[in-house]
């Protein structure tokens, strides 16, 4: 069975390690959330949802981008893990959810995830793989992302739509589909409904 996993990222802000810099002299904003939810690539079917907010040092983010991501102090002090426990079981679930077959240099077979995300190629997934390469863990997923803001530019060109812009809300609102206002989990829901919606359309014998 083929398994999407889509992710959603809320940051303290945009600044994350460029692949293989130092990150002594390179400043990254913390990732505060991440939610994902794995689906059967065909139908759409949740398999499983994870999502974890994750402690951070709030000096070391910037104060509009914590408002516009849902942060609440109150929130994060009950029910925030330290980043390390956040990593290890994100890591758990998207080994879970790997679904490509790779062959190792050593001729030794292993599996990563086909990830999922709205504006994921720009942004969520360099942030992801620099929160990897911070401790040198090797990241199972595939670098290659379906990109639903990428998606919509596309199903705007077939079915002549026009879109104000390529905001997750603002796609949402065209499609009707229930937005997430900035909580990694609800916008993952998000993202996973266009997706639904416009692959139904551009895919029709898939789905």
């Amino acid at each position: 069975m083929g398994t999407l996993v889509f992710f959603d990222l809320e940051t303290g802000g945009t600044k994350w390690w460029p692949h293989r810099l130092n990150a002594a002299t390179v400043p990254m904003n913390p990732i505060i959330q991440i939610g994902a939810i794995a689906v059967d690539e065909r139908t759409f079917e949740e398999i499983e949802v994870f999502e974890r907010k994750i402690r951070f040092d709030p000096s070391h983010a910037e104060l509009e981008a914590l408002a516009m991501n849902s942060y609440n102090a109150e929130t994060w002090e009950k029910e925030a893990v330290a980043d390390h426990q956040a990593r290890r079981a994100f890591d758990s679930f998207l080994r879970r959810h790997a679904s490509i077959e790779k062959v190792s240099r050593n001729g030794d077979p292993y599996q990563i995830a086909s990830l999922a995300g709205h504006n994921a190629a720009a942004f969520d997934l360099p942030f992801l793989r620099a929160w990897y390469e911070q401790v040198g863990w090797f990241l199972p997923a595939a670098f290659q992302v379906l990109d639903t803001m990428i998606l919509a530019r596309v199903y705007a060109e077939f079915t002549f739509s026009r879109f104000e812009n390529y905001k997750l809300q603002t796609i949402c609102e065209a499609l009707d589909v229930q937005p997430g206002d900035h909580d990694a989990l609800a916008d993952v829901r998000a993202t996973v409904g266009i997706a639904r919606k416009m692959l139904k359309f551009l895919k029709p014998d898939s789905r």
